[in-house]
């Protein structure tokens, strides 16, 4: 427990700090949105890209770890999907808990875990994996949305088209074809990687915390708790079975716990907001899933070790 407790609790000293911050005025919301955007371009592509070509093939790229937790968000995805439907809830809602039910803040809590948690070696698998749980969670929300509200519909192809421009995206698989064909980096483009994704986590980090609505949590308190219980407890227990199942090195097993564990994503308010779900609840699930992932991280942490 303490290990653990020393593990994660300094992330979110950093996270608190965001918080703090924001609410004095000094992390003003121009600096969070622009912010924003430099890490998602730039800032969290150089550090995977990074991380993944200077890694060996072998020991980044894990098909049955990527299989097992893929099986497991999507099984979680149906689960959530046939639960709505019992519970009969409203359209807007009911797409919004599903997505807040499986879709996780992989690019900026989940790679800062791994990357505080681990190697450099072990970062690579996370950095690979993140890849595919971005492409597998924005496809099943998308997918929610249009057979729960039928919205979105006008807009599959350029869903499709912005998952395929992806930077993070395009950095793991640009970072794979590197590691795999043994491409080395020029010294200046190395470290200027190293320079530009160093700075990255901390910043999200920051970020999130600044991002954090209080006001909003008891709006919708009861499923906002109820979201976050399956996509922080449920969806990784599940992925735990997959993972036994299917013989995956317990290297990889830590790390695609983590990454199934983390808090509802930040992206989960916009698409509720774009597609006509319930953006209050959405926001309240990222803000109560994100306070109480300190608590589901050490747990998670002190049964893997």
């Amino acid at each position: 427990m303490i290990s653990a407790l020393n593990t994660i609790f300094p992330i979110f000293i950093v996270i608190g700090l965001g918080f703090v911050t924001q609410r004095k005025g000094w992390l003003s919301e121009a600096f969070m949105s622009s912010g924003n955007k430099v890490l998602y371009n730039f800032a969290v592509p150089c550090l995977l890209f990074y991380k993944i070509s200077t890694a060996p093939f072998r020991a980044s790229f894990s098909p049955r770890l990527i299989l097992t937790s893929s099986l497991s968000i999507t099984l979680m995805w149906l689960g959530v999907l046939l639960l709505g439907r019992i519970l009969r809830l409203n359209r807007g809602i009911y797409a919004t808990f599903v997505q807040t039910s499986i879709h996780g803040n992989i690019g900026y809590i989940g790679l800062a875990v791994c990357y505080y948690s681990f190697d450099e070696k072990t970062f690579g698998v996370a950095g690979v994996l993140a890849g595919f749980f971005i492409i597998v969670q924005n496809v099943l929300s998308i997918t929610s949305y249009h057979i729960i509200a039928d919205q979105g519909i006008k807009r599959r192809g350029g869903t499709i088209i912005k998952l395929m421009v992806n930077p993070i995206i395009l950095s793991t698989f640009g970072g794979l074809a590197f590691s795999f064909f043994l491409i080395p980096l020029p010294v200046i483009i190395e470290k200027s990687l190293m320079i530009i994704g160093k700075m990255a986590l901390p910043t999200a980090l920051l970020i999130i915390g600044g991002s954090l609505d209080m006001g909003r949590v008891f709006s919708d308190l009861k499923m906002s708790l109820f979201s976050s219980t399956l996509k922080m407890l449920g969806l990784p227990l599940l992925g735990v079975g997959f993972f036994y199942l299917l013989s995956v090195p317990r290297p990889f097993c830590v790390v695609g716990l983590v990454l199934l564990s983390t808090p509802s994503a930040i992206t989960c308010y916009i698409m509720a907001r774009e597609l006509k779900g319930d953006p209050d609840l959405a926001s309240s699930a990222v803000t109560t899933s994100t306070l109480l992932s300190l608590i589901t991280f050490v747990f998670w942490f002190s049964i893997a070790r």
